[in-house]
Order: C-alpha cells, then sequence, then structure tokens
C-alpha cells in the first residue's frame, strides 16, 4: 500500500459518509500546518493585562501617554526634593491619577505622601504606606497640562530606607 489513510472515529457515530472516510493523511497534515500557522506568536489565554500597559489601540491612536519619573535605584529622596519635567505636549491627567503606578527598591520607614503639582501648584498626591514597595495610593482632581507645563513631584522630608523610587504617571493626550 503506497498511501497511508486515516478513518475517523467519533463516538457514539455509526454512520459516515463516503467524504468523511479515509482522507489522505496529506490533507489532514496540510490543515493542521494552517491552523499551527494561525495560531503562531499568539499570546496564551491565561496572560492578564493591567492598566499600567497601554493597549494596541492606545498606542495606535497615540492618545494615551504616560509620564515617567525616578530617581535611580539606591539613592534615597532628600527631605523637599522636587523632580520635574517639562511636557511636551497637552495631557490631560485623570481624577486620582488612574492607572498610575508607584516602584521603589525599599519601601519607606513610614507613610511618605509626595505632592504630584503642576507648575508648582499641587494637584494631585501618591500616599505610600511604610514598607510599601509595589502600591501607593493616588488622589487628585482631573488636570490639564498644556505643552510646557510643568509637572513636579516633591519628596516628604528625608527617608532612611526609601530608596529606588521609581513613579509613572497616566493620561489622555489633549
Amino acid at each position: 500500500m503506497t498511501t497511508n489513510y486515516h478513518t475517523p472515529y467519533q463516538d457514539e457515530v455509526t454512520h459516515f459518509s463516503a467524504a468523511e472516510m479515509n482522507p489522505p493523511l496529506a490533507s489532514l497534515d496540510s490543515q493542521i500546518t494552517a491552523n499551527v500557522s494561525a495560531i503562531s506568536g499568539k499570546a496564551a489565554t491565561s496572560h492578564t493585562h493591567d492598566d499600567r500597559y497601554f493597549t494596541e489601540t492606545e498606542l495606535a491612536g497615540a492618545t494615551t501617554v504616560g509620564v515617567s519619573i525616578g530617581y535611580q535605584s539606591g539613592d534615597k529622596p532628600a527631605a523637599a526634593a522636587e523632580i520635574s519635567c517639562i511636557l511636551p505636549s497637552g495631557v490631560t491627567f485623570p481624577a486620582n491619577l488612574t492607572g498610575s503606578a508607584y516602584f521603589a527598591n525599599t519601601g519607606p520607614t513610614a507613610e511618605a505622601v509626595v505632592s504630584i503639582r503642576k507648575n508648582g501648584t499641587q494637584f494631585a498626591t501618591m500616599t505610600v504606606a511604610a514598607g510599601g514597595t509595589t502600591s501607593a495610593t493616588w488622589a487628585g482632581t482631573e488636570t490639564a497640562f498644556a505643552a510646557g507645563d510643568r509637572l513636579s513631584f516633591v519628596f516628604p522630608a528625608q527617608d532612611a530606607t526609601w530608596a529606588g523610587v521609581s513613579i509613572m504617571v497616566k493620561g489622555v493626550r489633549s
């Protein structure tokens, strides 16, 4: 026999049409290859997303922006240290800075409140619990920035342990 054939089997099925019986393995192989190709590069169904990351739609439309500020790993924010950046385009930050993120290599000894300011005026705060390294509580009002406005983070009294601080605030380009 020079051709390999495969006979389909299904529970409780006692009748097959001629077309269903003995399809050549080559046609099954081509279908398997097409299926493998179709799912190649797709994400596993078990992956998760949270709002710290931008979706492809957000990136394609370039409407959602993130502004990241950070101290180098190991550095400790000094008392009343202010880190500022000039925004290159208009951005509106949502109330309570929804979607923003915080990380530190070492959390603060006591609760720490960072003042977040527009051109020197506070519009929001980020509160980090004692020992907190990956989460913060954000509070504030929706605030629009124009291109050229200054976004600043003003730290509280210097903490002996708080180090390697990174902050990302998420807004919508206006």
